[in-house]
């Protein structure tokens, strides 16, 4: 079974052949897909199209790169966001400081209160999405990351760890115990470096 966990369909860059990629996927064995938005706006487009398929699911979140650009009630739209059952994650959401758009303490903000919300909307099935990306670089502790990494365990179960090579093992271990004891036998730990 083939599941693409990290698309962004939602884009308008998919205006002119959104439809047509979607069946070039199906076509090529792609059975399940995850359309991440990055703002509030991108969310709002990954929910709607979820509706439209019954093989594409949502995440929603507010990208590290646009956290800078958070205005207060987009915490109350990604509330209301996260009760659509097509949704199934927080995402893409964390830290990146690799071209550091958002300077780090506003960046460290919006993960802190998108895991708020995630401990607030915790189900079983819902994943987290997060970047740690080069945080070493703007002075973060690896202790740092792992404090986030239990708030987001604490929040939803299990955390994915996306686009770093520096992710204390900690995280690691305490995203399985957390699995195990939360019902979640298979954390999902996605590490891909950049």
């Amino acid at each position: 079974m083939l599941i693409d966990t990290h698309a962004h369909l939602e884009m308008r860059e998919f205006n002119d052949d959104r439809d047509d990629v979607i069946k070039r996927a199906k076509g090529a064995g792609v059975e399940y897909i995850v359309t991440i938005g990055t703002t509030v706006e991108s969310c709002r487009d990954a929910v709607m199209l979820a509706d439209n398929y019954d093989f594409i699911y949502a995440a929603i979140g507010i990208h590290p790169h646009e956290a800078k650009d958070i205005l207060h009630p987009a915490y109350e739209i990604l509330r209301h966001f996260a009760q659509h059952k097509k949704v199934v994650a927080y995402g893409e959401i964390g830290l990146d400081y690799y071209r550091n758009l958002s300077p780090p303490d506003v960046q460290r903000d919006a993960l802190r209160r998108q895991l708020r919300l995630a401990r607030e909307h915790a189900r079983a099935e819902l994943a987290m999405v997060a970047r740690a990306h080069e945080f070493e670089r703007a002075g973060d502790r690896a202790q740092r990351l792992v404090d986030l990494d239990d708030e987001a365990i604490d929040a939803c179960g299990h955390a994915v760890w996306s686009c770093t090579k520096d992710l204390p093992p900690r995280c690691y271990a305490r995203q399985a115990a957390a699995g195990k004891k939360n019902g979640h036998p298979k954390v999902p730990v996605q590490c891909c470096y950049d």
